[in-house]
């Protein structure tokens, strides 16, 4: 995927049509997840998104994936740090090579410190232009 493309699906309408509910990731205690949700609606029939919750750090992960590939963004909050973008920030594509480099280049995100999982989602939803019409279950209760 290129920057472009990228750019174009970031703009365009879209929806997810399935309630967000994080489940226990199997040998990884403390850490949660929800299963690649399609993103409907798009000009891209492979995308999807996924997330991760750590109840020991808090750490949030939601990312757009091409099905079966690699991601194409990536928001981060509270997870490891990222050279100059510290530890809450989101990855994206910069040239095509980025995809297949794990996404090399991020933009720190101080808005988003302190942020709960459904807080970050809400933003995403708005800056991806992602309806979502249907439950996001907060993690937190199920740590």
């Amino acid at each position: 995927m290129t920057p472009e493309e990228f750019d174009l699906f970031w703009r365009e309408p879209k929806c997810v049509n399935d309630d967000v509910v994080y489940s226990p990731v199997k040998d990884l205690p403390h850490w949660l997840e929800f299963e690649r949700l399609v993103v409907l609606g798009s000009s891209r029939e492979d995308i999807c998104v996924g997330g991760t919750f750590n109840c020991r750090t808090g750490q949030i992960t939601f990312s757009f994936s091409i099905q079966g590939k690699a991601q194409v963004c990536r928001y981060d909050v509270n997870g490891a740090v990222h050279k100059n973008e510290g530890r809450t920030h989101k990855h994206f594509i910069k040239s095509p090579r980025c995809v297949s480099r794990q996404l090399p280049h991020a933009v720190r995100r101080d808005d988003l410190i302190g942020l709960t999982a459904p807080e970050v989602w809400v933003i995403l939803c708005k800056e991806a232009s992602l309806e979502h019409p249907r439950d996001f279950f907060d993690p937190k209760g199920h740590c």
